[in-house]
């Protein structure tokens, strides 16, 4: 169950990289779900690459918490493991005990996409 979600608003997102602004973590919180709407972004061009860091000591440090390129297929289809079609694509990123904030980076390349979803704090 999510601590807490955020949305991730729908429109048309231009290339370039955007911040993802430092958020303090609720106590408990060991990381988070980023699911994005894949049914308008067929253009196999686009490349959404998010990268998070975390903080343990209240934003003096910051640590690299992982990263994750999407892309379409050629096709311009996402697809699962077993081939079908998907709707949703995401990334999950965790984190050990006592994470303090979060912050990231969204950049993207290629092309316009457009896209909306949900960030979840779990």
């Amino acid at each position: 169950m999510a601590l807490q979600t955020f949305p991730i608003p729908t429109r048309n997102y231009n290339q370039g990289s955007s911040p993802i602004d430092a958020a303090p973590v609720p106590v408990g919180a060991v990381g988070l779900k980023l699911t994005l709407d894949a049914t308008s972004w067929t253009n196999p061009l686009t490349i959404v690459d998010i990268a998070m860091e975390f903080s343990l000591d209240n934003q003096a440090t910051w640590v690299p918490g992982g990263r994750a390129p999407l892309q379409c297929r050629p096709d311009g289809t996402f697809r699962g493991y077993r081939g079908n079609i998907l709707t949703e694509v995401g990334a999950n990123f965790g984190w050990p005990p006592g994470v303090t904030h979060a912050r990231g980076s969204v950049n993207i390349s290629g092309a316009t996409v457009r896209t909306g979803g949900t960030v979840e704090v779990v």
